[in-house]
């Protein structure tokens, strides 16, 4: 599947999938891998919405219509790449996903359920080191092989990524998608 570039091309996407929810907010979603292979997750910190101290990939809500944009975003608040000079290349769409989230407030043992659809991207670092951007949201970096990654305990990952693991394993296995050709593509 070729990249999902703006909200509008989002929306024919959910269109032509039957997606028939109105209720929902949208978030970008990168899985960023190095140069040996590894995938890079936050683990979330005290100052946010949800799932605090689960493993993740970077992202955010959509908040502009440009998913890239929205991406390198991300990638400025989270990784600080603008302050470290981090460059991070986005290559492939993973997958659109729908996934359900609690969201809390600060103090709060209970919250709202929310519907969100998730465009998750393939990505590499091309150039640079990162750094946690938002102390407060994000805790530690963490990277993990794929194998790790398969490994690791549901308990110790976002829902989005528990998900996403599933099917990154179905269409690379345990190699990083860079070295293989994209499946989506005939």
């Amino acid at each position: 599947m070729k990249l999902i570039k703006t909200q509008e091309e989002l929306l024919a996407y959910l269109d032509k999938i039957g997606y028939d929810k109105t209720d929902y907010r949208v978030a970008v979603e990168a899985l960023i891998f190095n140069s040996e292979g590894k995938l890079l997750l936050e683990e979330r910190g005290k100052k946010v919405q949800d799932e605090e101290g689960k493993l993740e990939g970077v992202g955010g809500s959509l908040r502009i219509n440009d998913l890239l944009q929205a991406l390198q975003e991300e990638f400025n608040q989270e990784l600080a790449a603008k302050v470290v000079g981090l460059e991070i290349q986005v290559d492939r769409l993973l997958e659109v996903r729908q996934v359900q989230f609690e969201e809390k407030k600060a103090g709060s043992t209970s919250g709202i359920w929310r519907e969100w659809v998730v465009v998750s991207h393939l990505c590499r670092i091309a150039k640079g080191t990162p750094a946690i951007g938002e102390p407060g949201k994000v805790a530690k970096l963490h990277y993990v092989t794929l194998d790790e990654l398969f490994a690791l305990p549901e308990e110790r990952l976002s829902r989005s990524v528990i998900m996403g693991r599933e099917v990154y394993k179905a269409k690379y296995g345990s190699r990083p998608y860079y070295d293989l050709p994209d499946p989506d593509v005939p």
